[in-house]
């Protein structure tokens, strides 16, 4: 099997428009995404002498995060794959896609912690805070209509053109803390290094490949 990467003209437009040849070109929506997340979040064990029965744990609370450093994930999400039978032409064809729907996308979450709604935001906001830019948790449905591309298929080929979003990995320590509500002045804190894949919030950041066989 053969295997051509192309060149690939991506942009975003306010405008959308139309498949180019639908008629001979199929596409594949990826369904919806919810976060992920991953890793064995710690259960605290109960201190001994405390025997209330009304007496239980809260948290864990977000107390802050350090966030090190990003790396990018070119295809976290996948948005869409085209496809064009060309096997029975024997001259090459151009594909011209764009995509007119695409489907929610969760992010993604890894460490041994509870990442509950609070912990998130708070981990979006420091990242805020340390690099100057805004990050979210998800893309919304149909967020990348309007992204299109193209690419020249070979005679007698099967050309292909796939989208992705692009995540942004933190990888950073989480801080966090609990307390008995028999005595809740009395916290215990906990450093939890973490990885968090998200979306950048002021632009639809969209990863493209193309290939054909």
């Amino acid at each position: 099997m053969n295997k051509r990467v192309g060149a690939l003209l991506v942009s975003l437009l306010l405008v959308v428009p139309s498949v180019t040849n639908a008629s001979s070109t199929s596409v594949i929506i990826a369904p919806p995404t919810p976060d992920v997340h991953k890793g064995n979040p710690e259960k605290s064990s109960k201190p001994q002498g405390i025997n209330t029965p009304n007496d239980v744990i809260v948290g864990p609370i977000f107390d802050g995060y350090d966030h090190n450093k990003f790396i990018e994930v070119d295809k976290f999400r996948q948005i869409a794959i085209f496809d064009h039978d060309n096997r029975l032409n024997p001259k090459p064809y151009t594909m011209k896609v764009s995509v007119s729907k695409s489907e929610s996308q969760g992010s993604e979450w890894s460490g041994n912690v509870q990442f509950t709604g609070s912990i998130k935001a708070g981990i979006l906001a420091d990242i805020e805070a340390s690099v100057g830019a805004e990050y979210k948790d998800s893309r919304s449905r149909n967020e990348a209509v309007g992204v299109e591309g193209s690419f020249e298929v070979s005679p007698k080929k099967r050309g292909f053109i796939g989208f992705w979003y692009r995540g942004q990995t933190s990888k950073g320590v989480l801080k966090t803390y609990t307390y008995y509500t028999a005595n809740p002045t009395k916290r215990t804190y906990k450093e939890t290094p973490i990885n968090a894949t998200v979306y950048e919030s002021d632009f639809v950041n969209v990863h493209s490949d193309a290939w054909e066989k």
